[in-house]
Parts: structure tokens; C-alpha cells; sequence
């Protein structure tokens, strides 16, 4: 996806500088990119982009190289109701499943990082699968969750922003209201999916600046598109 991104830049470039055999160059590196991420990633069946060509799980950052495009106002890098429905499976599949903590049938741990097609960790526990499978990743759910946002307001989904905004929201919760996992200004890298008590920190991590993303997006709600 980030190939895809870097492709759109250029192009925007090229155009800008009325550089036609570069444009044309980059016009057809971007079709191949993009027929190739839609044939080897898309799952139809299961409404998503898979993890990789050989494995099926979901993954709450698949959409990280969304944001530059997003923000830049460039072309969508994917199918754009294959995004909505990404989005759309992001939130029932890895929100709604996790911990709830008010009793409203929707998880309130923010979105895991990684699980499989029916929500469970994978059945590999040895690293890197036991953190990626295991684990809410603060600043990825925050991302994730600017990025739902973002295709809510593309897609004029209402439905689609609300969850965006629950993500971010469930996400602060357990930073900031809940007195079993709150840290505050210490702000976790992760938590464990099943105990936000049970944490991962990193005093010079950044990736927790993805609220900043959210923000972004938040603000935009109710502008033309």
C-alpha cells in the first residue's frame, strides 16, 4: 500500500512538472501496483485484505499508508467500497469482540492490533505472533481509527464515523478513565486484549501520537468532501 502511495506522489509530481514521459511511466507502474494489491489481498468472502497472499487474518493497520494519501487529498489507494468494507470489518471484527466494559455488547479496549477472520488470536503463540495476535497497539488504534473516520466522511457512511470515533474513544478510556490501566502521561505502547492492565510501555515511543490523526479527521466531519 505504501508502493501504491508513493506511486500517487510521483504521479502528482510528474504532473505538476509537465513531465508527460515520467507521468506516463508512473500511470502504468500504478495499474499494475494496484491490479496486483486487489488480486493477491482482497478476500471477497471475507469483506477484507487479508494479512498476506497465504494468510487470512485482519490486521488494524492494514490501512496505516492510507493516511498520506488521505491527508494530501490524492486518489483513494484502493477500491473505495472495498475500503468502506475494510473499515466496516475492522470495527465487528476487532472492536466489538474485545473486553466490554459498560455492558453495551461492544468491546471498550479499542481495535487488537491482529486476529483472525473469527476474531481469536492465532493459534501460534511464539513471538512476533503472540504480540501481533495478543495486543491492542494504542497507536495503531488510534490511526485505525482516523482512518474509519476518514472513509466514513469519502463514503457519506454516518454509521462508519461513529464507530470511528467509538474506536478512539474506547482507546482513550483505557488510557485515561480506567483506574485498573490508566496511565496517563505514560501513555502504553500496548495492552493485552483480554486486561489493558496487562501492558507493554516505551518511554520514547511515538506511534501513540496517531490521536493526532484522529484529531485531523474529527474536525473535518460535516465539511464538503
Amino acid at each position: 500500500m505504501l508502493w501504491i502511495g508513493a506511486l500517487e506522489c510521483m504521479q502528482a509530481i510528474t504532473h505538476e512538472l509537465g513531465d508527460t514521459a515520467m507521468s506516463n511511466e508512473v500511470d502504468a507502474d500504478l495499474k499494475l501496483a494496484r491490479a496486483s494489491t486487489e488480486r493477491e489481498f482482497w478476500d471477497e468472502k471475507l469483506g477484507y485484505y487479508k494479512f498476506n497472499e497465504t494468510n487470512s487474518a485482519i490486521m488494524a493497520d492494514a490501512l496505516v499508508g492510507m493516511r498520506i494519501p488521505d491527508t494530501f487529498g490524492l486518489p483513494p489507494l484502493l477500491n473505495p467500497d472495498r475500503l468502506t468494507s475494510q473499515c466496516q470489518q475492522m470495527f465487528h471484527r476487532l472492536v466489538v469482540p474485545l473486553r466490554d466494559f459498560d455492558g453495551n455488547g461492544i468491546g471498550d479496549m479499542g481495535m487488537a492490533n491482529c486476529l483472525t477472520f473469527d476474531s481469536k488470536p492465532a493459534v501460534d503463540t511464539t513471538p512476533p505472533a503472540q504480540v501481533h495476535y495478543n495486543e491492542v497497539w494504542v497507536g495503531v488504534s488510534f490511526v485505525a481509527a482516523a482512518n474509519l473516520i476518514h472513509q466514513g466522511r469519502v463514503m457519506n457512511d454516518s454509521a462508519l464515523i461513529s464507530e470511528g470515533l467509538y474506536t478512539a474513544w474506547s482507546t482513550y478510556e483505557r488510557i485515561w478513565g480506567d483506574a485498573d490501566s490508566d496511565r496517563w502521561f505514560w501513555t502504553p505502547e500496548a495492552w493485552a486484549i483480554n486486561d489493558p492492565s496487562k501492558r507493554r510501555t516505551a518511554g520514547p515511543y511515538e506511534r501513540s501520537r496517531g490521536i493526532w490523526e484522529t484529531l485531523m479527521e474529527a474536525n473535518q466531519i460535516g465539511s464538503s468532501n
